[in-house]
């Protein structure tokens, strides 16, 4: 089986493997599994995730000596980085119990957004109500989006057993708080390259190509599955306490339960931080 592709922009051309590599909300995830809800190989996560990118001196008073911040309030968390440029990225993550209907008009996107997070416009010396008056007053220059990402039950499209890979966030739903995201991608994109490349650095043949990918899928989802359980107890973590000491409890509390069951934390965090 190939896969042929079309658009409006380009001719028509075939390929042996494609890989879905189109970020948290994969067009190639839902051309090949299907939407949100619709399939039984996606499921929510129970957030969804905006970002938007902004000078960097607009979060001055946040960004800390490692270029990163994140505040947690109940069921929401507020981050920055720092981006090469003199940018940072600002990004916020809210608890749903199920995917509400995509915004369309970026002005509305960025009255959504602040509307969220407000409650953190005083925190560090009202560095956040700073961010969230320049996004809201530039939403087109931020480039602000809201977006659900989805954990998928294989990291390739099951139907048809079609040549399918999907990696970084268009595979896996983790909280940027655990700072996952890349380094998942990171390992997806290379191990996926030594899975299927033959004889030469040539793609195998149709029926090695799907024995080699059943063969990556099962690797890679040990890890990754791992990373997604450490992800889902944080996020409860933060849907459930008001209070830091109440969180931090349910916090260790959760990923003490993960490590037993994974029988020994330090060697299954080294294998996530590695």
């Amino acid at each position: 089986l190939r896969v042929t592709f079309t658009s409006q922009s380009v001719k028509p051309k075939t390929y042996g493997l494609v890989v879905g590599a189109d970020g948290v909300a994969s067009k190639v995830r839902e051309l090949c599994i299907g939407p949100i809800g619709t399939s039984a190989h996606v499921r929510f996560p129970g957030w969804g995730l905006w970002s938007c990118v902004v000078p960097a001196d607009v979060c001055s008073g946040l960004i800390n000596d490692h270029g990163v911040a994140e505040i947690w309030g109940e069921g929401r968390r507020f981050g920055v980085f720092a981006l090469p440029g003199g940018k940072a990225c600002c990004y916020g993550t809210v608890n749903h119990d199920k995917p509400r209907q995509p915004i369309k008009q970026v002005t509305e996107v960025a009255k959504a957004f602040v509307s969220h997070f407000e409650g953190f416009s005083d925190a560090h010396d009202g560095a956040v109500g700073k961010i969230l008056q320049h996004v809201q007053g530039g939403a087109a220059k931020s480039k602000i989006k809201f977006e659900y990402p989805a954990p998928v039950e294989l990291l390739r499209a099951p139907p048809g057993n079609m040549p399918v890979a999907l990696i970084g966030d268009a595979a896996h739903a983790v909280l940027p708080i655990i700072w996952q995201g890349p380094a998942l991608a990171l390992e997806d994109g290379y191990t996926l390259a030594q899975a299927v490349a033959g004889p030469e650095n040539q793609l195998l043949s149709p029926e090695g190509l799907s024995k080699a990918l059943t063969k990556w899928t099962k690797e890679r989802e040990d890890k990754a599955g791992l990373v997604r359980n450490i992800s889902s107890e944080l996020g409860r973590a933060a849907a459930a306490h008001k209070d830091a000491v109440g969180m931090w409890g349910t916090m260790v509390n959760s990923l003490m339960t993960v490590a037993v069951h994974e029988k020994a934390l330090e060697a299954r965090m080294k294998l996530i931080l590695r």
